[in-house]
Order: structure tokens, then C-alpha cells, then sequence
């Protein structure tokens, strides 16, 4: 079993619908929707994920924590900070990758991430020896070993981006024809302001399956509104 600390739209947001519809599942029921013929060869791996932006990538539990330790760590992390503003959404390629992401780099936005890589770095057992392999088969810096060394991750801190993936490693002709098809889908949220307001807690109960929505948790001022 491993955990994630993504961000997730709303299930009722318009972002949402929309992604689950171009993935084919919804990660908070993990409902299934058709998709246009070929697209689901192309979203087989992010689907498994669900939408959603990484913040603190997948970990199993180091022993002596538990689940309902992180749910009220969690908890206390949200209650500490506030909705950040992340910039306008655009389509973007990223190694290959077609994603989903701000116009720009929003430095309140790296600074949530590595706040919840730093504050929950308690709970993650280390990496095994075939994570450690196949993360370094990509090819890392000097940085990003020390990243993956210490974090057990090597996209994080200064190499971090914000990003929700769209589909495989994608090249060519089908590229074009695959961010012409996403432009048309997204259409009614390009260009529309992002706000993370939330934690969302993920969670992938045997080795390669599905990640689902096990809990979603509002910043601060959410809270002080809900009160009021």
C-alpha cells in the first residue's frame, strides 16, 4: 500500500469532469467513462493515477506510523496554510508528456510543495533498491541524486513543476493530432485561473493499481469561512 499528497480539483469542479472524461476515470469514485477511439492507449498510465498535480509523490509507510497518523498530520498541515493562487492553465509539453499546467512558475506554489515534502518526510519508508534503479534509469543530475538520496524522490525542491500529465511519452504527428484533440476537450478551462485550496490524500492499495481520493483537506481560510 502507498500513499500520495497531491493536488486535486474538486470532484464537481468543471477540471474534474473534464480530466476524468479525457482519462476515462474518476479518481474520487474510480468510475469509469468511454473515451474517443485510441485515446485510452495513449492515458493508460496517468488514468491509473487519476488528475491531479503531485506535491508529495507516492510512499509507502515507515514502520511505526499508520494511517490515521498521517490523516491528522495532514489535517494540521492544512490548517497552517492558505489557498495559493497558481497562475492560468495552459497546455504543455514536458518531456514528451502532454500536461496540464500554470502559464508560469508561481513561487508559492514550489514553496507548498516543499513544504509538504519536508513537513510528512516522517512517514515515508525509503526507497527500495528497484525504485532507487528505476529512477535513476532516466538519467539524473548531481542534484537529483542527492534529491532522490535524501527525499527518495529527485523531481522536488529547485527541480520541481507543477504539472497534471495527460498522456504517455508522445512524439511526431500523433503529438500534434493528440494536443489538437486536448485543446478542443479543455476548451472551457484553458486560460482559467488554478488555486490549490486543498490537500488531497491519494491512495494505491496493492502495487500498480489505481490510485483513489482517500480524503481531501482545505486550507486555512477555507476553514474560516466554512465557520463563519
Amino acid at each position: 500500500m502507498r500513499y500520495a499528497i497531491y493536488y486535486a480539483p474538486a470532484q464537481n469542479e468543471r477540471l474534474n469532469q473534464l480530466g476524468s472524461a479525457w482519462l476515462g476515470r474518476d479518481a474520487f469514485t474510480d468510475a469509469r467513462f468511454a473515451q474517443p477511439q485510441g485515446l485510452a492507449e495513449l492515458t493508460t498510465e496517468p488514468a491509473r493515477y487519476g488528475l491531479h498535480a503531485t506535491l508529495k509523490p507516492p510512499f509507502s509507510l515507515r514502520e511505526g506510523t499508520s494511517e490515521a497518523h498521517l490523516k491528522i498530520a495532514l489535517q494540521q498541515l492544512a490548517a497552517t496554510l492558505q489557498p495559493v493562487r497558481a497562475g492560468y492553465l495552459v497546455l504543455r509539453w514536458i518531456d514528451g508528456f502532454l500536461a496540464m499546467t500554470p502559464d508560469r512558475i508561481v513561487k508559492e506554489v514550489n514553496d507548498l510543495a516543499a513544504e509538504c515534502i519536508r513537513t510528512l518526510d516522517g512517514f515515508r519508508a525509503a526507497a527500495s533498491e528497484e525504485e532507487l534503479r528505476r529512477r535513476r534509469s532516466a538519467g539524473l543530475s548531481v542534484r537529483q541524486e542527492q534529491y532522490l538520496q535524501q527525499w527518495g524522490y529527485p523531481y522536488v525542491l529547485e527541480d520541481f513543476r507543477f504539472h497534471m500529465t495527460l498522456t504517455k511519452r508522445l512524439g511526431g504527428v500523433l503529438a500534434e493530432l493528440v494536443e489538437k484533440r486536448a485543446t478542443s476537450h479543455f476548451a472551457e478551462v484553458i486560460g482559467e485561473p488554478i488555486t490549490i485550496d486543498a490537500l488531497a490524500l491519494f491512495v494505491e492499495h496493492e502495487s500498480g493499481g489505481k490510485f483513489v481520493v482517500l480524503e481531501q483537506y482545505p486550507f486555512r481560510v477555507n476553514n474560516m469561512q466554512a465557520a463563519s
